[in-house]
Formats: C-alpha cells, structure tokens, sequence
C-alpha cells in the first residue's frame, strides 16, 4: 500500500462522501483556518481510504473544521487489514514530514 498527496480534484473523484462535512469541497471552504491543507488517498491495487488533514502549528488535525473526520471509505466493508496497513504507512508519512502530533477537533472546539 502506498500514500499518495492528492488536490482536492483528485481527491473528489478518488472518495466519494456520504456526508458534506468529510468532502474536499468543505475542506477548501474552510482552508483558511489552517496553513497546510493535505487530501491523502492509501491505495494498493486501487484506493482503498482517504483523509483530509489541516496543519496547524507542525500538528495535524481531522476534523479541523467540521464535526466530522478520519478515514473515508472507498468501500463500506473494508477490511481490517487494510485499516490496518494505512494506519502504518500513515504513521510513516507523519514521521517523514516531522510532524508533532495528529488531533482531532471537532466543531465544539474549531478554529
């Protein structure tokens, strides 16, 4: 499995999201409450998950500005195991990018 830096175009094809809060479109809207926007796809033999992070302060965040975050599901019945690889190819990620801390913030407690 790999990790792969997408835009928000890409991102919108590759993810389709059941809730507006979790689309590339709200993250854009919202840009503006984070420095680094980051729209990631895990993918194997096709993709499998995406995220939506904002970078504040050398920390990540999802949500950032929305009630809802975390991975999104090309697929409803995704294994574990696949969680599973894209959480450590992830990790991996955050430590090449020197990355402090990843949070989650919900709206209660946003920018």
């Amino acid at each position: 499995m790999e990790i792969l830096e997408v835009d928000a175009y890409t991102y919108n094809k590759s993810i389709k999201t059941f809730s507006l809060f979790t689309s590339a479109n709200f993250a854009i809207l919202n840009q503006k409450k984070v420095e680094t926007l980051y729209f990631l796809l895990f993918k194997d033999s096709k993709v499998r998950l995406g995220i939506i992070l904002g970078l504040i302060h050398n920390e990540l965040y999802s949500p950032f500005s929305s009630p809802y975050g975390g991975f999104s599901f090309v697929e409803l019945d995704c294994k574990a195991r696949i969680i599973d690889e894209a959480i450590s190819i992830f990790n991996d990620w955050i430590i090449k990018k020197r990355i402090s801390k990843v949070k989650n913030r919900t709206a209660s407690n946003s920018l």
